[in-house]
């Protein structure tokens, strides 16, 4: 019973370390969200893609709507979040490289309605309706503030 139980543990951390090392190695394809530093888009990436993840927040929160896929509606949209967190670091980083203050300006406007969309996300576990309410109205001035940055470059 011992060998059984020694061979056991060995196996499983054996493969517990293999499991880990081969992990650690690899790749995670293009769009490695861990190693993305601000700057590593130019400008017109950045706002490709917030624009495109600011679409797809806007097809998630229409989702919301019916009550069965609200959730995966949830999921989807903070994986669309993240990658608007990094479209909107890289333009941050674009601004201040070129001391475009009214871009700066601009960006700091555009955290202040993800903030109201992230404030409506936590209040759809509390009340659907007004959460999406203020989801809509981030989205919405998100929006705004986009096409005001893209009328700057």
């Amino acid at each position: 019973m011992k060998k059984t139980t020694t061979l056991a543990v060995a196996l499983a951390l054996t493969l517990l370390f293999s499991g880990l090392s081969f992990a650690m190695d690899m790749n995670h394809g293009d769009m490695n969200h861990g190693d993305m530093k601000a700057g590593d888009m130019s400008a017109p990436e950045s706002m490709k893609a917030m624009q495109g993840n600011l679409d797809m927040m806007k097809m998630d929160v229409a989702a919301m709507k019916d009550p069965a896929a609200r959730q995966e509606a949830m999921k989807a949209m903070n994986g669309h979040m993240a990658d608007m967190h990094h479209g909107m670091a890289g333009m941050e980083a674009h601004a201040k490289k070129s001391g475009d203050h009214k871009m700066e300006a601009s960006m700091k406007q555009m955290n202040k309605d993800m903030m109201t969309t992230m404030k409506g996300m936590g209040m759809m576990k509390k009340d659907a309706d007004k959460g999406m309410s203020m989801m809509n109205e981030g989205l919405d001035k998100m929006e705004k503030t986009m096409m005001q940055m893209k009328g700057m470059m």
